[in-house]
């Protein structure tokens, strides 16, 4: 099999094993509400977000080591393999440690300041500690897989651990009906231990089947750019601390009510990234090899971008009201805050929509200005959630969101992207415009279809609506890209039947 076929079946497979983590965890969620409560759900939640600040220490080694490994399979040089494959499992044990450290200082700040009503601190510190350690064992897992990732058969490895963690969530969903709270999560963390374990064992004979037996390795010292490390930390800010200042501020309580919209929008956004990696090699590949009319490629891409945010947001905005009462709230209860879909839908749509921005800057590793952006993002975001949820409800933090993305993230993002790639500037705005108005007609017009969908109460008939809907707005999509867009299809058909293939043959 060669590189391109065992490319498309990993992608295939991630996207297949997101898509089935997804639908899982759509069916955790209620169940975790029904038999444990919203209360306890918040806490699940909160302690999530603050795993991803445990996360920060590992600042993507793992990619620079993949990266280098390209080279050194192509010129076939086991020593230079054996060198790099035991170097990267040093590192990550190194980070491994690092990470633990970082999660005893989050949960002595957590004894040490947070209070609420619902639950002591340190009911908080043991959920955060439970759910930290797979996820720390996880990266050490991931690290050993360097040598599959770049040999692109992420089938074999990535893959399949994420459809075990499901089969795990499946399992969990069974068993919550039977012990309590704290209990289920002891053991759902015990489960996926165990995977983990299974796929370290696999992972480690797989790489000792490559390395050179008997061999000396030398360390490979990498020097990772301040700027590529400040870049992580500030997106982790930007990502996971609305739900932190929500759960700080108005309660973890309140974590758990806007939980089910937050995994929505971010169950998407990384469904996407499945096909955004895709992107991003494409466009990474095309720029290597100085392929002709790459503007007019680019420009498609970020159209069709426009197309899927479009579409996923607007399902969102006229959906989850009425999903998140049926489905996770059959018995009433429920609590709707007045504009959340609207938020959360727009996240989703500027997040994806927006995508090319990072992905250009990561081509083009523009990380000293990614950080500048990031940074100025992620103080604006975190100062104006602040003032936002102290004045308003649970909607602030991700209004906030929203407005340091527009007034930072976008204009600046939007020149830096048109100098690197030559584009006139002027022009590119104008379109993008021109695309922002025509979500926005959408949306308005969506409204209506919003407001009579919170009459509906079977799930059943929700079901029925939303394909009914989803077919609509695809037909006005398609009707529009073939007015409009044409260029869009021919271009993307041409990239999937001629630059790839080439880009093999080389």
């Amino acid at each position: 099999m060669n590189r391109l076929k065992k490319s498309t079946l990993s992608s295939v497979m991630l996207v297949f094993a997101n898509l089935f983590l997804v639908f899982i965890g759509v069916f955790r969620i209620r169940y975790i509400n029904m038999y444990y409560g919203t209360e306890f759900n918040g806490l699940y939640q909160f302690a999530l977000q603050f795993v991803r600040y445990v996360e920060m220490a590992d600042i993507g080694y793992t990619a620079i080591f993949i990266s280098l490994l390209y080279e050194a399979i192509s010129k076939s040089d086991d020593k230079r393999i054996t060198n790099l494959i035991k170097s990267c499992n040093y590192w990550q044990i190194q980070f491994t440690k690092i990470m633990l450290v970082s999660l005893g200082l989050i949960i002595l700040i957590i004894i040490l300041l947070i209070r609420d009503q619902d639950f002591s601190s340190l009911s908080i510190a043991f959920v955060l500690f439970v759910t930290a350690i797979p996820v720390l064992l996880n990266h050490l897992v991931t690290s050993r897989f360097a040598y599959l990732a770049a040999t692109q058969r992420q089938y074999k490895c990535l893959a399949p651990l994420m459809i075990g963690k499901g089969i795990i969530f499946i399992i969990s969903i069974f068993i919550m009906k039977y012990v309590p709270s704290f209990i289920f999560l002891v053991s759902e963390s015990m489960f996926q231990i165990f995977l983990l374990i299974i796929f370290l064992n696999i992972a480690n004979k797989e790489n000792k089947r490559v390395c050179i037996k008997d061999y000396e390795y030398k360390l490979v010292h990498i020097e990772f750019p301040r700027a590529m490390i400040g870049v992580k930390v500030a997106d982790l800010i930007n990502k996971n601390t609305d739900n932190i200042l929500i759960g700080t501020l108005k309660g973890i309580s309140s974590v758990g009510i806007v939980a089910p919209y937050f995994y929505i929008m971010s169950s998407l956004d990384n469904v996407f990234w499945s096909f955004g990696n895709v992107i991003k090699t494409t466009l990474g590949d095309m720029l290597y090899h100085k392929v002709p009319y790459f503007k007019d490629y680019f420009i498609a891409f970020v159209k069709l971008l426009f197309y899927i945010a479009t579409f996923l947001s607007l399902l969102v905005f006229i959906g989850a009201d009425s999903f998140i009462s049926i489905f996770y709230y059959p018995n009433g209860g429920f609590n709707l805050f007045y504009g959340l879909a609207l938020s959360i839908s727009l996240i989703l749509f500027l997040q994806i929509s927006f995508s090319y921005l990072k992905i250009i800057v990561e081509i083009k590793l523009l990380w000293k200005y990614m950080f500048k952006v990031y940074l100025a993002e992620a103080i604006l975001n975190v100062f104006l959630t602040i003032v936002f949820l102290r004045y308003t409800n649970v909607t602030g933090a991700y209004w906030a969101t929203i407005i340091s993305f527009l007034l930072i993230n976008v204009p600046i993002s939007l020149f830096v992207v048109c100098r690197e790639l030559e584009i006139d500037f002027l022009l590119f705005v104008k379109n993008q415009l021109k695309y922002g108005i025509f979500y926005f007609l959408l949306l308005i017009i969506s409204e209506k279809s919003r407001l009579l969908l919170t009459n509906i109460i079977s799930l059943r008939d929700w079901f029925l609506v939303m394909i009914a809907i989803g077919v609509i707005l695809c037909v006005i999509l398609l009707l529009f890209m073939l007015i409009f867009d044409m260029k869009v299809i021919q271009i993307i058909k041409d990239t999937l039947k001629n630059l790839l293939p080439r880009s093999e043959k080389k």
